[in-house]
């Protein structure tokens, strides 16, 4: 298997004039080739040569940019482990997950230079963008870096607990995004807008990974205030979104088209997002079915998968063909078992364990198998379907147990929910609603009450007695998440 840069290095003749890479700085457009990031690349790693800064512990703080794409690449050539932080985490916490990474190096943007100043760490420091303008040889690097050993420390959100850092290697990732990019039947040419944080796998596989193995464009979005604009003037035909993304382009859409309503759903979208966008890859969380049609009508399709960090990015994925109910089919570098109930993952895409915590990695790796904490099963076509989460079952007093991700999903449906959470409280199944305020256009709180418990009580009347759902409550503010916009679940396991 080859590494990341002998993969760089033998696409740079076939890609080496395409844009790779394009953000917006000062009111301009830069661009940037595959040849620019090689060239760039060996620069640095000759750098990191002549520093003697190999095989040692980097984290990296810092915002989507060109930056983090080189400094990527020279950091793992260099047979050193990168540790990309969450860079919107309490000071504290960074402090804390630099000294327990074991990190010697710190590399950070200039434009989160405050934040660093801040941090009580006492490692190297470094601005990625100064590291981009040292005196080095650009000649061509000899990089040995093994595929196989661990160059990623990825830290999960923490949705359950306490954050891990699950170790990955460049064959880990590299074999993963190939499967995803198999099953994903994309042109051969296109731009996609990066939105999401390289900090977390998802991002670094599917806007970094991918286009490094694949020669698509890449456009490093400005932010929330920019997504539409960006998607119309940049001609974008993809975008990795959360569920919380897709339902804000769809609302602009929508809103669009009441506005306008002589005007098709095409038309719409020609002056929204321009008339090139067709795909969606969304993940982080259920995406409800109406949300999904209302894309469609608007011509744009939105893709599941199922994953997790701890297998890189996914384990299935839909590829082309959706099929209701389903996160996809398994993909082609991995297997999946369900072991009493829980879906287990065995393939090459699967991590190397938990930095430093040897415990924790003994509880989910078992037999060469990732104990994934989650509920499901398969059908005859290896098409996967989630139940919920084994740590968030509900047991009820007469011993049934009740997956509060099963109803979140049905209660999903219903129309005027903008966050939830199914909980056990004491001996029931209890309901929290942060309500959609604009679909209730004025309604005061009892009316909405009034309007979820008839939805529950239809529910309730499809499932059997032991998920009956016995109370509902509303909040008017939108529930404690994680980096990855997961509610904090452990905020309600005792309640």
């Amino acid at each position: 298997m080859q590494n990341l840069y002998s993969i760089i290095k033998a696409n740079t003749p076939k890609f080496g004039d395409r844009v790779l890479i394009k953000y917006r700085k000062d009111n301009k457009v830069i661009e940037k080739t595959y040849s620019d990031l090689f060239n760039d690349s060996n620069k640095l790693i000759n750098y990191f040569t002549q520093e003697n800064i190999k095989n040692k512990k980097i984290a990296i703080i810092s915002e989507n940019s060109y930056e983090f794409f080189v400094c990527f690449i020279a950091g793992i050539s260099t047979n050193n482990i990168l540790i990309p932080l969450d860079n919107r985490l309490p000071e504290d916490k960074l402090d804390y997950l630099i000294k327990t990474s074991e990190t010697s190096i710190l590399l950070y943007s200039n434009n989160i230079k405050g934040l660093v100043d801040k941090l009580n760490t006492q490692v190297q420091k470094y601005c990625m963008q100064d590291l981009l303008l040292v005196d080095a040889s650009t000649e061509l690097p000899n990089v040995d870096s093994n595929p196989d050993d661990v160059c990623l420390i990825m830290y999960t959100s923490g949705s359950t607990g306490e954050s891990k850092g699950v170790m990955l290697s460049q064959n880990n990732f590299i074999i993963n995004t190939k499967a995803i990019i198999e099953t994903a039947n994309m042109p051969e040419r296109y731009s996609e807008l990066s939105v999401l944080p390289m900090f977390h796998i998802y991002a670094l596989s599917l806007d970094v990974i991918w286009p490094l193995l694949y020669g698509n464009t890449i456009v490093l979005s400005s932010g929330m205030s920019s997504i539409l604009s960006e998607l119309k003037e940049f001609n974008i035909y993809h975008i990795c979104v959360v569920p919380m993304l897709a339902e804000y382009i769809c609302n602009a859409l929508l809103l669009e088209l009441k506005k306008n309503p002589a005007c098709s759903r095409q038309e719409i979208k020609n002056k929204v997002v321009g008339d090139v966008l067709k795909r969606f890859a969304i993940g982080g969380a259920y995406i409800n079915t109406e949300l999904r049609k209302e894309l469609q009508s608007f011509g744009i399709d939105a893709y599941v998968g199922y994953g997790m960090t701890e297998c890189v990015v996914v384990a299935t994925d839909e590829g082309v063909r959706i099929k209701k109910g389903s996160v996809g089919q398994v993909l082609p570098c991995n297997t999946i078992k369900i072991i009493d109930d829980e879906i287990c993952i065995k393939g090459q895409n699967v991590m190397k364990g938990y930095y430093n915590n040897p415990e924790a990695t003994a509880e989910v790796l078992i037999d060469g198998y990732l104990h994934s904490g989650d509920i499901g099963y398969l059908d005859i076509n290896n098409y996967l379907y989630i139940i919920g989460k084994k740590k968030n079952l509900i047991i009820t007093s007469n011993g049934e147990n009740v997956s509060p991700e099963e109803l979140e999903k049905q209660l999903l449906e219903f129309e005027g929910i903008k966050e939830l959470i199914v909980y056990q409280k004491n001996d029931i199944i209890a309901l929290e609603v942060f309500p959609d305020m604009k679909y209730f256009n004025g309604k005061d709180q009892k009316e909405i009450l009034k309007y979820f418990s008839e939805k529950v009580r239809l529910l309730n009347n499809k499932n059997p007695g032991y998920k009956h759902i016995k109370e509902v409550s509303l909040r008017d503010t939108e529930f404690e998440k994680t980096s990855t916009m997961k509610i904090k679940r452990e905020n309600y396991y005792y309640k």
